[in-house]
């Protein structure tokens, strides 16, 4: 049996260009962190523990 634990991450951003959004429209986005595992034996592949985080980010200009 083997164990195999992947992380990564991936940042988003984007604006909303229309003035009926207010404050939403500037440019903001999120930051994720993704923890992956999967157990490995002679017959199957299992995921075993999977979890996402994320911390938002705004553009304060």
């Amino acid at each position: 049996m083997y164990r195999l634990n992947v992380r990564d991450h991936f940042m988003i951003a984007h604006g909303l260009h229309s003035e009926i959004f207010g404050p939403v429209r500037r440019i903001h986005g999120a930051s994720y962190v993704i923890d992956v595992g999967f157990q490995l034996d002679a017959m199957s592949v299992t995921l075993y523990e999977s979890h996402l985080s994320w911390t938002g980010c705004e553009d304060k200009s």
